[in-house]
């Protein structure tokens, strides 16, 4: 255990040295009299008037078991972004929801580092996988894959910290990154420290990722595979008699790996007509804890406390009709901890864009709950409209 802490923090020591090293020698290489002229003429001057939109999704649910009070919901997303100068851009998301709001995203992002190098800091979503990067008007499905949000929880690993990524000069398409974030996530990644756990400064998390994508025959279709991994210190305080008071402190060190990929196919009609999307992810995740205090039980104090988590969804979506797509989801989740048990799911969603501006959308899903003492088969339904205000920029793929 006392490796992996001196090799993470070396790490994170050398990440850091990295960033600063190319930060304060990015002018040497990127300032020229061109840049000078053209800033003094204005053309490189930060907007006034930057690209805002807003996004603004409303919905209506209901699941089998459950006496919701509240079955009808809404979010939205202020974006705003703009050019800074020659060398950043900016962009800020104000989420908005049932439980208040919060900023999801204030990001600087170089846009002229050598080398094809790229730098983004401030908070920001990760780039592992598909969907933990995406925002919730670009999904396929009305809600999250579940492995995705037993992992990361509903928001995705989104965190403080700062991300290096680069291009490959080469005729396929490969883009490498390392992230290294504050560690605040709570499903993953939580910190308490504290008088009753260590204290351990930021960075806490790191993680990395590739995505490579093949030149296809077929232009119209299209197809990129991607891997992850993340690591980084997690903390849990936990009520073991439920007499809302904590009895039971965790601490140690969690981790992931996967794999996702995803395949397009662009049938060149109009409004989707006939277009496909696959795409599935698999991600397994560790924790190695020790107990560190355990009131009720104080001989287990120093016993070594693994919960491991395993899952994967795969889904598609057809254009059958022009602005309507059908789309069909399988999840499945395995976990070792009875808090969480193995999870069956299949979703199936109708989708109409009215315009490139309103979504209507509705989804069915059933399913099968774990949670180690007793199963629970689980069928609901939503119903969601969404629709986007002002300039929005376009989608990754």
């Amino acid at each position: 255990m006392v490796v992996f802490v001196i090799s993470q923090e070396v790490y994170n020591m050398k990440m850091l040295v990295f960033v600063t090293c190319v930060l304060f020698a990015w002018p040497l290489f990127s300032y020229s009299q061109t840049d000078v002229s053209n800033a003094e003429s204005g053309r490189y001057t930060s907007s006034f008037n930057p690209d805002i939109s807003l996004i603004i999704g409303g919905e209506y649910k209901s699941r089998t078991g459950e006496k919701d009070t509240e079955p009808f919901g809404y979010e939205a997303e202020l974006f705003i972004t703009s050019n800074v100068d020659p060398y950043f851009k900016a962009w800020a998301t104000l989420g908005f929801a049932d439980e208040g709001a919060e900023v999801e995203e204030a990001v600087i992002q170089t846009t002229s580092l050598p080398y094809q190098l790229q730098m983004k800091a401030g908070k920001f979503f990760s780039d592992i996988g598909r969907v933990n990067s995406q925002h919730f008007h670009s999904w396929d499905f009305a809600n999250r894959p579940l492995i995705n949000e037993l992992l990361f929880g509903a928001e995705g690993l989104n965190d403080a910290g700062i991300q290096v990524s680069w291009l490959a000069p080469a005729d396929s398409y490969w883009l490498t990154g390392i992230e290294i974030f504050q560690g605040e996530n709570e499903d993953s990644f939580q910190y308490i420290g504290g008088s009753s756990l260590p204290e351990k400064s930021g960075p806490r998390v790191f993680a990395g990722w590739l995505k490579f994508a093949p030149e296809l025959e077929d232009v119209n279709s299209a197809v990129q595979f991607g891997v992850s991994f993340g690591r980084g210190i997690h903390q849990e305080a936990l009520d073991s008699d439920a007499d809302n008071s904590f009895d039971l402190w965790l601490n140690g060190y969690s981790w992931f790996t996967g794999a996702d990929i995803v395949y397009k196919y662009d049938d060149g009609r109009a409004y989707g007509l006939g277009d496909i999307t696959v795409q599935g992810e698999f991600f397994m995740r560790g924790q190695d804890l020790f107990v560190v205090n355990d009131i009720l039980y104080p001989g287990l104090t120093g016993a070594d406390v693994e919960d491991n988590l395993n899952g994967y969804y795969i889904q598609a979506s057809y254009g059958f009709l022009p602005r309507w797509s059908a789309g069909l989801r399988w999840d499945q989740v395995n976990g070792e901890s009875g808090a969480t048990g193995d999870i069956y799911n299949i979703a199936a969603s109708v989708g109409c864009r009215l315009s490139e501006f309103s979504l209507l959308r509705f989804q069915y899903e059933t399913g099968r709950y774990d949670t180690g003492d007793e199963s629970e088969n689980v069928s609901g339904i939503s119903l969601q409209i969404q629709v986007s205000l002002g300039a929005h920029g376009a989608h990754k793929f």
